[in-house]
C-alpha cells in the first residue's frame, strides 16, 4: 500500500459564494470609520479597501517614532496591506486615490517622502535594498548590477 509524504501543506476549503464574509460595523468605529462613510457614497470601491488604505497610510504619516506599549512591547503604526481583485475592474486604485489626496493635502511632505511608485514587481523593490546592503551602487529604479566572480 503506498504511503503518502507528510507535508505541511494544509488544504484549504474552496470559498463560498459569501467568502469573505463581510467585516463587523465595529472595523468601521471611530475617524478611521468615519472617513470611510464618508468617502463611500462616492466611490465604487469596496469600503474595508478604502479602511485599509486609510489605515496604512495613517501609520505611514505618523512614522516608527509613534507607538502605543502593552506591557513591555511597543506597537507600531506600521502595516501592509494587499489589495486583490480583477485589474481595471476591483477598484483598487481608486481606494487608493481617495486616501492620497486627503493625506497629501493634510501633510504635503508626506507623498514626496513616503510614497514610492511605479513598482511592476517585488523586485523592484527588494532589490535598491539588497544593493544598499551589499555596498553595490543602485540606480535608484531598482536596478543594480551584481557581479559575483
Amino acid at each position: 500500500m503506498p504511503v503518502e509524504p507528510v507535508t505541511n501543506v494544509i488544504p484549504l476549503q474552496r470559498p463560498t459564494d459569501d467568502w469573505p464574509a463581510p467585516p463587523r460595523a465595529a472595523a468601521f468605529t471611530g475617524l478611521a470609520g468615519e472617513i470611510t462613510r464618508a468617502i463611500e457614497p462616492h466611490s465604487e470601491s469596496d469600503p474595508l479597501a478604502i479602511l485599509a488604505q486609510l489605515l496604512v497610510s495613517f501609520g505611514s504619516a505618523i512614522g516608527r517614532g509613534a507607538h502605543y506599549a502593552v506591557e513591555a512591547t511597543e506597537h507600531h503604526g506600521n502595516e501592509f496591506v494587499l489589495l486583490i481583485g480583477p485589474s481595471a475592474r476591483a477598484r483598487k486604485g481608486s481606494s487608493w486615490d481617495h486616501v492620497q489626496r486627503i493625506f497629501a493635502e493634510v501633510d504635503p511632505g508626506w507623498e514626496s517622502e513616503r510614497i514610492v511608485s511605479g513598482l511592476s514587481s517585488g523586485d523592484y523593490l527588494t532589490h535598491p535594498v539588497i544593493c544598499s546592503r551589499l555596498g553595490f551602487p543602485c540606480s535608484g529604479r531598482g536596478l543594480c548590477s551584481l557581479h559575483f566572480g
